[in-house]
Formats: structure tokens, C-alpha cells, sequence
């Protein structure tokens, strides 16, 4: 799942993002992640989802993608933003 969660982001950088869409709305956003999204990237099961399940994968792949060792910085980018999703909307951490 990690697998296709990266390479589904390499697309969607390639692209300039993978636009959401409100369901209340129908507006579009390219800036904020769904939950969905969030707990592909970080390979998580939201039935499994705890915080020190999230805190130990967002520190494993924050790791791995370390542009100083060859990772890429815009993967780092959606793990950041896939751990502040989950923690605030998911387990309701502020």
C-alpha cells in the first residue's frame, strides 16, 4: 500500500496536485487531505489507527524520505500533512 500511495504522489506531483472535492460545496480544493488519503500514505487501517501506531510510521517514512539521503522532500511534505489529518480530524488531537 505504501508502494502505490508514493507512486500515486509522484503522479499527482507530476500534475500540480490531486484536486478534492467538498461534498457539501461541490467547490474544489488542491489544499486540503482527506482522511482517506491520509491513512493510504501513512499504510494505516483506520480500525488500527492509534497515535503511537501513527507516531512510530510518521517517524519510520519522515526517515526513509530524508532529501539528504536521497528522499524527496514532497513526500515528506504529504507524511506531515497525512499525521496533522489523522491526528486532528481522525483521533480529534489539537
Amino acid at each position: 500500500a505504501f508502494f502505490s500511495a508514493y507512486q500515486q504522489a509522484l503522479r499527482n506531483a507530476k500534475v500540480g496536485g490531486a484536486p478534492i472535492t467538498n461534498a457539501a460545496t461541490g467547490a474544489v480544493s488542491k489544499f486540503k487531505m482527506r482522511p482517506d488519503e491520509a491513512l493510504r500514505i501513512m499504510n494505516i487501517e483506520k480500525t488500527a489507527l492509534t497515535k503511537q501506531l501513527l507516531d512510530e510510521r510518521y517517524k519510520t517514512m519522515f526517515a526513509m524520505n530524508d532529501p539528504a539521503k536521497g528522499g524527496s522532500f514532497y513526500i515528506q511534505s504529504k507524511i506531515y500533512r497525512s499525521r496533522e489529518v489523522l491526528e486532528h480530524e481522525v483521533l480529534g488531537i489539537t
